[in-house]
């Protein structure tokens, strides 16, 4: 059936099937040639002499915070922008990592930790109080 709730005929169904073959016939390609990248980057460090070329590990996701703005913000700069006044040329920008909400900071290029810090207080902590964890992503 279809989503408007006419019947499909013949043509249709073997139109859907070509369709699905068709993708079928792309995705083993894609798999075929996704091997042999990687048995070829792999040889490639071999005669390259990197004979101790070892996988990356088992990745591990972030945690899930459990309410926004609790345990996770990320903090990072944006440099380099046109003065403005009192020698303002970056940004500091603190994003909750559950709502992704962004608090945004004038500031200096050379602004020292102390300063990040103030930054922080008066633009984050009086809006949502004491986090448990703050880390740079």
């Amino acid at each position: 059936m279809r989503k408007n709730g006419t019947r499909f005929n013949l043509p249709d169904l073997l139109l859907l099937r070509s369709e699905a073959e068709q993708l079928l016939d792309a995705l083993l390609i894609y798999s075929r040639n996704l091997a042999l990248c990687i048995s070829w980057v792999l040889q490639m460090h071999r005669t390259l002499g990197h004979e101790g070329l070892s996988c990356a590990g088992v990745l591990h996701p972030l945690l899930i915070p459990a309410y926004h703005w609790s345990n996770y913000v990320s903090m990072d700069f944006i440099t380099q922008l046109p003065n403005a006044a009192r020698g303002i040329d970056a940004i500091v920008m603190f994003v909750d990592m559950l709502t992704k909400l962004v608090h945004l900071a004038a500031c200096k290029t050379a602004v020292s930790a102390a300063e990040t810090a103030t930054l922080f207080e008066t633009h984050v902590f009086k809006h949502h109080g004491f986090l448990l964890l703050s880390y740079h992503i």
